[in-house]
């Protein structure tokens, strides 16, 4: 029940139900360890996770990921990790899509629909998605064209809530 409210987009009653397993019965390792994840927890050190952690474990988790940046829509880069292959400018690539991110956000957040929640760009050798984070900052992962790009959403996703209270 509990990953069916994740996947339908409500965490807080994801973790409350894995709380309540975790409280009854801590044992259940799966639990438990879930639970951590969730509440973007290291299950090896049982404290938060760093920026550093979350984003590699984003680029090492999802086949055909390359790399994975927390930054600011002014395009300074918090953290970013980088698997250090292929030919294109990483850097000067997220760059150029957070000038694309604000844009888009300074756009939605005037238009009745509501703002951004996930910006998709593909080229022939590249996919990236952005995800908004905060009010200055994003989370963007680049793929290579035969990556997993539902499972760089999904991680993203995950990872988003953890990393955005850290950020306020």
């Amino acid at each position: 029940m509990a990953e069916l409210y994740f996947k339908q987009g409500h965490p807080e009653q994801a973790i409350e139900i894995y709380r309540r397993i975790a409280l009854r019965d801590p044992g259940n390792t799966r639990a438990v360890e879930r639970l951590r994840e969730l509440q973007g927890q290291s299950p090896e050190r049982g404290q938060p996770m760093t920026f550093r952690e979350h984003i590699q474990r984003i680029v090492q988790a999802t086949p055909g990921a390359v790399a994975c940046t927390i930054m600011g829509f002014d395009g300074i880069a918090i953290d970013t990790y980088e698997t250090g292959t292929g030919e294109v400018d990483i850097p000067v690539l997220l760059v150029e899509f957070a000038a694309a991110a604000q844009l888009l956000r300074r756009n939605a957040t005037q238009s009745p629909a509501g703002g951004f929640v996930e910006l998709v760009v593909t080229n022939q050798h590249l996919s990236a998605i952005v995800r908004p984070l905060t009010e200055e900052y994003f989370l963007a992962v680049v793929l290579a064209p035969n990556a997993l790009v539902g499972k760089a959403r999904f991680l993203m996703r995950v990872a988003a809530a953890p990393i955005a209270k850290e950020l306020s």
